[in-house]
């Protein structure tokens, strides 16, 4: 019994610089959350507009500029202009890329950089022990 009570939980919350802060608007939650990730892919079509450049794959060419899918995972939550900051924790970053590059295989690049053993597997006490118990880590 951890003597926690429903009506304290609240599914929406930010982090700051003072810790994890409950909030009770949605709309603050789904501003930083998603609107940080959604505003990410506008921004770098938009780029590509200036450059007078098209991409039907602008995303994909974001990530995989990179030399390492490691690189990558740090770049998605800490580039200056595309990163997604505090939208996106750093074990979610190295789940993305065992999704992207093992799991489901979407990855362009061929190179010792882009491997199953090139970024860092997200795994910790909880997660990532449910995960690798399930088989998903090990494949």
């Amino acid at each position: 019994m951890n003597n926690s009570k429903s009506s304290n939980y609240n599914l929406f919350f930010a982090q700051s610089q003072r810790g994890i802060v409950s909030i009770k608007q949605v709309l603050d939650y789904a501003i930083h959350r998603w609107g940080t990730p959604l505003a990410m892919f506008m921004l770098l079509e938009k780029d590509l507009e200036k450059e007078n450049k098209q991409s039907v794959e602008p995303f994909i060419k974001y990530l995989e500029k990179y030399d390492s899918a490691e690189l990558m995972t740090e770049k998605l939550k800490e580039d200056e202009r595309y990163g997604l900051g505090s939208a996106i924790g750093n074990k979610a970053c190295h789940l993305f890329a065992k999704l992207y590059v093992s799991r489901l295989n979407l990855k362009k690049r061929n190179d010792s950089g882009w491997t199953g053993i090139s970024y860092e597997v997200p795994f910790d006490s909880n997660a990532g022990r449910v995960l690798f118990r399930c088989g998903f880590l090990t494949n």
